[in-house]
């Protein structure tokens, strides 16, 4: 079962990402509702209890999918990808599994941050900002400093978005982040992310 949902998940992660990159919106969807299938039946070949670490990955990897959906409404897309995020979080611990729960929490970040495209602007964006300086604190302290400085470059956007509800104060927020982010996103490091800060 272990290798079946490993092989299902690699497939609904693939989707995942072609869904992303589809010459047209027709195929995208249908990749995209391939990808929230594949990673449905991979986690139901999965015993939480017995590979918790996997489970965790794949509602993660589910609720990504559900973010980059394209049938439906964004809002019910979004809840759900917040859903997902929400459940994976629970099969991680910060001191036994930094990574996985680091990485869970920074997606859950993502989560709160689209969702407030469409829902409760200000207190979704909060939320966001909580799951990234989260998702900052373990990944410096495990010394995880490249997606530590994503979680940072994260941030400056965020303070950026803030900075529209609340002012200038957060400008200087968002200026700081970027430049702590661009310190270890190296163009060798993250050639993308490095151009994006």
């Amino acid at each position: 079962a272990k290798s079946l949902s490993m092989a299902l998940n690699c497939i609904g992660t693939s989707y995942n990402q072609l869904s992303l990159v589809a010459s047209d919106d027709v195929t995208s969807a249908n990749l995209s509702e391939k990808a929230i299938s594949f990673e449905t039946q991979a986690l139901n070949c999965l015993d939480p209890t017995k590979h918790s670490n996997l489970y965790s990955t794949y509602l993660n990897n589910l609720g990504i999918a559900y973010k980059n959906r394209r049938k439906g409404s964004k809002t019910h897309n979004y809840r759900k990808n917040l859903e997902y995020l929400k459940k994976a979080i629970l099969f991680q611990h910060p001191d036994l599994s930094p990574t996985g729960w680091s990485r869970c929490m920074h997606n859950l970040g993502n989560a709160y941050r689209v969702l407030a495209q469409v829902s409760d602007r200000d207190f979704n964006l909060r939320k966001s900002e909580s799951c990234y300086l989260e998702a900052a604190k373990i990944r410096k302290r495990s010394g995880l400093l490249t997606v530590w400085a994503k979680s940072t470059g994260h941030l400056g956007e965020l303070y950026l978005e803030l900075a529209e509800l609340q002012g200038e104060n957060y400008l200087a927020l968002a200026l700081e982040m970027f430049k702590r982010a661009v310190k270890i996103l190296t163009p060798l490091c993250d050639p993308i992310l490095s151009r994006r800060y």
